[in-house]
């Protein structure tokens, strides 16, 4: 399984919060070969089963949505109003080119006032989601008849391959995440663990890990192993809240995160040689972790992270080789699970 090609096809799908259902499909063709079968819940998250000896399950989640925008209203003039699905900086907004996910797929742009006509104070203040608009060349006849009020945008960038084993593209948070999951099964093919592993793709993380909840309670892990994105280091972004790219996964300790499996996991980085970094947070961790250890009587959790550059934009920037890497760190992981005593933390 080529990292690139798996990514590069993830980041051309839409997947925008509580619109997920195009890259679940597609999801399909990177685990069909490598799991026994899939699930999903109401709340459409997609569970790919790899069946073990026993009647335990271990849950691994990334979640599949990404950040987007919701049409607000649709205007005389033939432009449209939007507001942002998740946390979405309207910034990174200024000249990108949209589809829109209505009855048929409407491309449009958001276009910025020219700077020959911006006044001293034009370009003081700051600016918010309600000036911008989309325009998409139709009049209104034409418009109100293909767009409606509560269709799903988003903005549409084809991924690059950067130097470096750098790759660029839309929604790396967390399709990042759906990666390291194919390559984990991919890396597991033909071994036959103890326990059953559920690949859990989530729905609904950007807006508080709704599909996070329902999964957890219906696959009921002994644990969970939650795979997310972090802060890279970039000019602006230093090393006190970023990671490097290029340098290895960043394992998450905190005093939601359960010690005895992250001291584990750990163990397996510096058994297998490979590089690893580690963030530290004394709260929340901002992941599908926050609810899924919540979940039934308790869920012991660990999170790990590929740090990404410009989190949250349109050009978000992974490597491809810290990907690598943890897909088949998490294999070797769970092999380790195999004879690891579970009694401590159960």
């Amino acid at each position: 399984m080529d990292v690139k090609e798996v990514l590069s096809k993830l980041c051309s799908t839409e997947s925008v919060t509580s619109d997920e259902s195009v890259i679940s499909e597609c999801l399909k063709d990177f685990f069909k070969e490598n799991t026994d079968f899939f699930v999903s819940d109401d709340m459409k998250s997609h569970s790919f089963v790899k069946k073990g000896k026993s009647d335990k399950n271990i849950m691994i989640a990334a979640h599949m949505d990404e950040i987007g925008l919701m049409i607000t209203g649709v205007h005389e003039d033939g432009f449209l109003s939007f507001t942002p699905v998740g946390g979405v900086d309207p910034f990174t907004l200024i000249a990108q080119e949209i589809e829109i996910m209505s009855k048929e797929k409407v491309f449009g742009v958001i276009g910025v006032k020219p700077p020959h006509l911006n006044t001293k104070e034009d370009s003081e203040k700051s600016l918010k989601i309600s000036d911008l608009h989309i325009d998409t060349g139709f009049i209104y006849e034409k418009l109100k008849d293909l767009v409606s009020v509560g269709d799903i945008a988003y903005v549409k960038k084809d991924p690059i391959e950067l130097a470096n084993n750098n790759f660029s593209g839309r929604a790396l948070d967390n399709k990042t995440g759906l990666a390291v999951m194919a390559l984990c099964a991919e890396n597991l093919k033909g071994y036959n663990l103890n326990h059953n592993i559920y690949f859990t793709a989530t729905t609904q993380e950007e807006i508080g890990s709704k599909g996070a909840v329902t999964s957890s309670y219906e696959i009921k892990p002994s644990l969970g192993i939650i795979v997310d994105v972090t802060f890279g280091i970039t000019e602006d972004v230093g090393e006190d809240y970023g990671f490097p790219l290029g340098k290895g996964p960043v394992i998450f300790i905190g005093s939601r995160i359960d010690k005895q499996l992250t001291k584990l996991l750990q163990d397996t980085f510096a058994k297998y040689k490979h590089e690893y970094n580690i963030e530290v947070g004394p709260g929340t961790s901002g992941t599908d972790a926050d609810v899924i250890q919540l979940a039934n009587e308790g869920t012991p959790c660990v999170v790990i992270f590929i740090p990404v550059r410009y989190m949250h934009s349109c050009v978000e920037v992974v490597n491809l080789k810290d990907i690598e890497a943890l897909g088949f760190m998490l294999a070797m992981f769970l092999k380790e699970l195999d004879d690891f005593l579970w009694e401590g933390i159960l």
